[in-house]
Order: C-alpha cells, then sequence, then structure tokens
C-alpha cells in the first residue's frame, strides 16, 4: 500500500510540473529561415525555356544529307555565351525533297504550353555569312509526342529591321502564331521543335529560347466604321476616308464601311497605269486591287484554311472595273468603281454592299483578320508583281489567311 501511495503522489508531482511547464510553451515554424525564392529561370511557371545555347548535344538532329544541310557548332562570333550553330543549305541544289533540323531540348521531356500559349515566344538571334536577306524562308513547327505538328512561317514581321544581315538580328515568334488547330497538335505534351529549310543559304543562330512575350506581330489598322459615306468618284478628297491608312510599297490604301456597304480607296503609283485585260476569275493577272478578310470575329487568326466566313474580292482596274468574288465563284452586282488617271498613276474607289458578299457588315468594337494587295499588270496582260500590306514577303494570303494582317473596327469621328 505504501508503494501504490509514493507512484500516486510522485505522478501527481510530475502532472503538475508538466501543466506549469504548458504555461511557457510558445509556438515555433518548422522552419527558422524561409525557403529562398526560385531563382531559375521561367516563363509564368514554365522553365524549359533554353531550346539551344552553345552546344550542339544529342537533342539536335538534322536531314543526313551534306549536300542539302550541314549543321556544325563554332566558336566564334557567336550572338553570346560560348558557341553558336551555322546552318547552310541548298535544297534545289542538293536535291532534296525536305531539309530539315530538329532540337528536343529540356533532354526531350514533355513540355506543357498551354499556359504561355498566349503570353511568350520563341525568340532566338541569327545573321547571314554573308550579304542579307528579306526574311527567312524557313517554316518552324512544334510537334507532340503522338506525331501532330503545329506550324508557322517566318516573315519579316518575325525580324527586328524586316532584314537578315551580317550583324546579329532577333527573331520573335509568337507561341500564338503556331497551328495547333489544323493537326490537332497537343500543346500540353511538345515533343521537339522542328525547323524546315526552303531555297539556300547559310546563317548563323544562337540562343533560341522561350520568352515573355504580349502584342501581335501582324500589322494592325484601325478602320473606321462611317457615319457620312464617301463619294465614289476616283477623286481621293480629304476627310472622306478617316482613321489610318494601310500602305504597300506603291500604294497607299483606306478601307471603311457602314451598315450597307464595304468602301475601299487606293492612291497607286505605276507608270503603266490601268492595264487589265482578264476576265473573271483570272482579274488577278494585271492591275488589280485585291482584298481578304474574316466576318468572324471568333476564327482562330493562325488557320492555314479559309473558313466560309472569309471572303477574298477583287477589283479588276481598267477603264471598265468590275468587282470579282472568288471564295463565291462569280461577279458581284451593285457596285460601283471609279477609276482615275493621275500623274503618279491612278486612282480608285469602290463600294461594295454587304448583301452582295451575303455576310453583315464588320462591327465596331471588333478585331478582324485582312490583308489587301495590288497587283501590277503590264500592257503585256500578265501581272509583273503583287504588293502586299502585311506580309510583303511571302504569298498566298489567297489561301492561308495566317498571312493576314489585323484590322480593329471604330466609330467614325
Amino acid at each position: 500500500m505504501r508503494l501504490k501511495s509514493f507512484f500516486k503522489i510522485n505522478i501527481v508531482i510530475l502532472l503538475s510540473i508538466l501543466l506549469s511547464s504548458c504555461a511557457s510553451f510558445k509556438p515555433t515554424g518548422l522552419y527558422d529561415i524561409p525557403a529562398p525564392p526560385d531563382m531559375r529561370a521561367n516563363v509564368n511557371g514554365f522553365y524549359s525555356v533554353s531550346v539551344f545555347s552553345d552546344y550542339v548535344t544529342d537533342e539536335i538532329w538534322h536531314t543526313e544529307s551534306p549536300s542539302c544541310i550541314s549543321v556544325e557548332n563554332v566558336f566564334s562570333g557567336q550572338q553570346d555565351g560560348v558557341g553558336a550553330l551555322k546552318i547552310k543549305w541548298d535544297r534545289p541544289g542538293g536535291g532534296c525533297k525536305w531539309i530539315g533540323m530538329g532540337i528536343g531540348w529540356d533532354n526531350w521531356a514533355p513540355k506543357d504550353l498551354h499556359a504561355i500559349i498566349n503570353s511568350a515566344a520563341v525568340q532566338f538571334w541569327v545573321r547571314n555569312t554573308k550579304g542579307s536577306s528579306k526574311g527567312l524562308p524557313w517554316a518552324v513547327c512544334l510537334e507532340d509526342y503522338n506525331g501532330a505538328q503545329a506550324w508557322t512561317g517566318i516573315t519579316p514581321n518575325n525580324i527586328t529591321g524586316g532584314t537578315v544581315s551580317e550583324d546579329w538580328t532577333m527573331v520573335t515568334i509568337p507561341l500564338s502564331a503556331f497551328d495547333f488547330i489544323t493537326n490537332d497538335a497537343d500543346m500540353y505534351s511538345i515533343k521537339q521543335m522542328l525547323i524546315q529549310f526552303e531555297s539556300a543559304g547559310e546563317v548563323m543562330i544562337d540562343n533560341i529560347e522561350i520568352v515573355p512575350f504580349k502584342g501581335s506581330i501582324k500589322n494592325q489598322a484601325q478602320v473606321a466604321y462611317t457615319q457620312v459615306a464617301p463619294i465614289i468618284d476616283g477623286i481621293i478628297n480629304a476627310g472622306e476616308w478617316p482613321l489610318q491608312s494601310m500602305q504597300t510599297e506603291n500604294a497607299i490604301i483606306s478601307i471603311t464601311s457602314d451598315e450597307n456597304n464595304l468602301y475601299i480607296s487606293a492612291v497607286v503609283k505605276d507608270n503603266d497605269p490601268l492595264n487589265n485585260i482578264q476576265q473573271d476569275e483570272n482579274i488577278w493577272n494585271g492591275d488589280a486591287l485585291e482584298i481578304a478578310f474574316s466576318t468572324n470575329t471568333t476564327a482562330d487568326a493562325n488557320r492555314t484554311r479559309y473558313l466560309f466566313t472569309d471572303k477574298h474580292l477583287g477589283i479588276k482596274l481598267n477603264e471598265q472595273p468590275i468587282v470579282w468574288d472568288w471564295t463565291a465563284k462569280k461577279q458581284l452586282n451593285n457596285t460601283t468603281v471609279h477609276t482615275k488617271k493621275t500623274e503618279t498613276g491612278y486612282n480608285i474607289e469602290a463600294s461594295i454592299p454587304w448583301k452582295e458578299i451575303n455576310t453583315s457588315p464588320w462591327t465596331p468594337g471588333n478585331i478582324y483578320g485582312v490583308e489587301v494587295g495590288i497587283d501590277d499588270g503590264s500592257s503585256a496582260g500578265a501581272r509583273k508583281f503583287q504588293y502586299r500590306w502585311n506580309n510583303s514577303y511571302t504569298e498566298g494570303f489567297n489561301i492561308n489567311p495566317s498571312l493576314w494582317g489585323e484590322m480593329i473596327i471604330k466609330i467614325s469621328e
């Protein structure tokens, strides 16, 4: 009994000590020192930002034909760091059906781009080893692990200054420019970047990276939704064509609209004006004005095929002009077109009813795709050249909407 009493007394004393000690306990974090911030380079949490830097590794491959392409790791003349890539290719001379290279960066791990698709770009530096060129005859692709491919081209709009010279020049390709929709490419699981080479050339490239990017590399124009329709007489008066104009190398083009009509004017420099002997769908093969545009604001701007809501119209430019609708394959009725020769070329003004092209008018506040081209014909009856507003380097806007620029519809002041 004495032993039991002894243990009871000691247990009571021990509990008293513990309870009195609890009054002096203080809460303490698991770590007294906060974790250091993540200093790794990233774009909004995407960490696989370095596609190529300095050294050729087993992540890089190319067409196995020395007569078509050579890819060399060089360690002099680089833009930055230790090394760069020197690429020489010749598709026509080498006899290869396809010339390309691939980079399975980040040790070929799947790359999830979906969170940065509208806020990042592929960016790299390039220079010619000799001379200068307008643009790069390349197409760039992001390929997923199922082999589906999202492609885009490189135009002067992608190149700082529009020209590749012997000096290092930056090239920027927004991720949003890659066509993930057409071939159902999976932006959640990108395997590699491909570059397809056309024509021939020799360049150095360095520091291919994924970088933050906002905005657009496409030309943009403000197009007025006018309250007062311009007079269609071939005389372009000041104030008739409000807001910004689109310019090509040989023309100043203005577009406006109202609820009834689309209006187009142009002041064109031409030493041999208003020559077009073609008929119907062939009017492009002489002096003509072409315009392609969207009527669907939700259409993917990087689609490479026309939708039913896309339009491609042409105005034959001679003394008896007509308007041709290539998408509907017919001449349009109830249009008004006037041309007028000037000391330096000609003027053209046109009015095209929206109902004639079976669409609703553009809505103020929206953005639509658009491209305008001036076809320069000769007295011999054929087109010599086509001047384009958004994509002066690459032909094919008549079939490929990804080559269009953008127009923002505004209310006329």
